[in-house]
């Protein structure tokens, strides 16, 4: 009976410090839990404070850089550290001694913090010396550039505003890119702008900005404009691409439209009907007549 009861609160015993035991090791995890948990958050406060000295070093080194003179002139901030943080490329900027390389590094600040913030960028480049650098005008032109893709509407009434016009047909100016993001958003708002615009070197970049897109979804809209560019050698170019997009869809509409159009450009006519035939799906027979040497 003694040995009985003996194993019995041995059991007993062995059970309960189970039990303790058990309930250490929960207490242990949790406590590991909790102390990975901090973990990460002491890494995190870490890696904010390294990312907030490394940000403030990066514009320390910029103005320091732009104010070491050497004697000939601070050299100019690269694109990379421009576009990391405009505003205090804008301060080494002007922390930089009067003469052209102040003027170019301010310009090229101000245009990358025109993709950020286009109306701040143009408010501060009105007291820009207009005979500095490449121009007053050139930097208002290129913070135009940068104000298209947020809103080309706007952009489009600060170009009216400065009175110029371009000299040459070539989309990637400022009337180009204007028409190119303004087609983007508003196709019909961008067709109707073009129709404003002065005959020449200013109709003509947006025109050829705006033929390509229309090509796509509108080829007769796109042959319309292509054949009002002002400058034949654009002229013929776009010319060739809308009539061989066209005839790949609807050769009889391409076709039709060749023949419409006063043949007033050297013999364009038969160049274009060639491309209609050319590009035309297989087995499309062109109406009686149409082609010369049918």
């Amino acid at each position: 009976m003694k040995t009985n009861s003996l194993l019995i609160v041995l059991s007993i015993a062995v059970a309960i410090l189970g039990i303790w035991v058990a309930k250490i090791n929960t207490a242990l995890m949790q406590k590991d839990t909790e102390i990975a948990a901090l973990n990460q958050k002491i890494e995190a406060v870490q890696h904010g404070a390294v990312a907030a000295l490394t940000q403030s070093n990066r514009s320390v080194a910029m103005v320091s850089t732009a104010t070491a003179t050497g004697g000939g002139g601070a050299p100019k901030l690269g694109k990379n550290q421009i576009a990391a943080n405009p505003k205090a490329a804008i301060e080494a900027a002007m922390a930089m001694p009067p003469g052209p390389d102040r003027d170019g590094a301010l310009m090229d600040a101000l245009v990358a913090y025109a993709v950020v913030d286009p109306q701040a960028a143009w408010d501060a480049a009105q007291d820009f010396p207009a005979d500095a650098g490449a121009g007053k005008t050139t930097l208002l032109k290129d913070i135009i550039k940068a104000w298209a893709a947020k809103d080309p509407a706007q952009a489009a009434a600060k170009y009216a505003s400065l009175g110029v016009t371009e000299t040459s047909g070539n989309a990637n100016n400022t009337v180009g890119t204007i028409e190119a993001d303004w087609l983007k958003v508003d196709p019909e708002a961008a067709s109707k702008w073009v129709e404003t615009l002065p005959v020449g070197g200013t109709r003509d970049s947006a025109i050829r900005a705006l033929v390509p897109i229309a090509t796509q979804s509108d080829p007769p809209t796109a042959f319309r404009w292509a054949d009002t560019l002002a400058d034949p050698s654009y002229r013929g170019t776009l010319m060739n691409g809308v009539v061989t997009a066209w005839a790949k869809l609807d050769p009889d509409a391409a076709l039709a439209a060749v023949k419409s159009r006063p043949d007033k450009h050297n013999g364009r006519m038969e160049a274009l009907t060639a491309l209609v035939v050319s590009n035309a799906p297989k087995g499309w027979v062109p109406p009686a007549g149409a082609v010369p040497g049918q």
